[in-house]
């Protein structure tokens, strides 16, 4: 059940007081900013607040629940009828993250700054709690779809035509940018160089058009099933470290 935008706005006013409050809905749902960082999701009408230490501190006993399926613990606000509190808490979560540039440091992820654009365009799109995969029929192991840049291709241009290709039935809402992956997988060794998108919406029949290439595509969770070496690192950054930057309700930082 997609949260309703009412919900959404009511949340919001409740947060005004620790500063400057936006979201981003993402597949029904939202992502809850404070400046740049995302503090809290909304999912099926319920707020959670991404889990540090100190929030876990301020709260007492928080009721921890994944607020998609696959995603770590969050702390689920039931209440939400005291806004000063409620401020002083997304603050404290706020000081306790890592600052969105920081974070991406760390991860190897490229900057526009970089000039180095990605080799690879992948697509995650998620709908009622299961990814869209393809399954590669040269291994049949799963992965996301999407493929290699051709010559004088941007990565949206190239993920595009990869999924015209691969699924030229699936229709695309719009796609955005989540992460640019460019750093050592460290479970295969491989170099990666990846550009992730999130698409708000997806929607049509899943008929394999490169039939070469792949020969299944599915709605599904993305556990409990052989993935790719990239397939893997992007379900754990995006389903499971970091639900929120990666969610697919969260998206890439403003």
């Amino acid at each position: 059940m997609a949260s309703d935008r009412e919900f959404v706005k009511f949340v919001c006013e409740q947060l005004c007081g620790a500063g400057e409050i936006s979201s981003r809905r993402m597949f029904g749902e939202a992502a809850v900013y404070l400046q740049d960082k995302v503090i809290g999701l909304i999912c099926d009408n319920q707020f959670f607040v991404k889990a540090t230490e100190p929030g876990r501190a301020k709260i007492g006993v928080p009721t921890e629940a994944p607020p998609f399926p696959g995603a770590n613990n969050w702390f689920l606000m039931a209440d939400l009828d005291d806004p000063e509190f409620l401020a002083d808490l997304v603050r404290t979560t706020a000081a306790a993250l890592p600052n969105p540039s920081e974070a991406r440091n760390r991860q190897g992820i490229g900057t526009e700054a970089s000039g180095i654009m990605a080799k690879s365009s992948k697509l995650v799109a998620v709908r009622r709690g299961k990814v869209l995969l393809v399954r590669r029929r040269r291994d049949r192991r799963w992965m996301f779809p999407g493929g290699r840049k051709r010559a004088r291709e941007n990565e949206k241009d190239c993920l595009r035509r990869e999924i015209r290709e691969e699924l030229p039935k699936l229709k695309l809402g719009r796609i955005r940018l989540w992460k640019e992956v460019k750093s050592k997988n460290r479970r295969s060794g491989r170099r990666m160089s990846d550009a992730i998108f999130v698409a708000s919406k997806a929607t049509g029949n899943l008929t394999i058009g490169d039939t070469k290439e792949i020969d299944r595509a599915v709605w599904r969770k993305p556990r409990g099933i052989r993935l790719t070496p990239t397939a893997r690192y992007v379900r754990d950054k995006f389903f499971g470290v970091e639900p929120a930057g990666i969610s697919p309700l969260v998206g890439p930082t403003p």
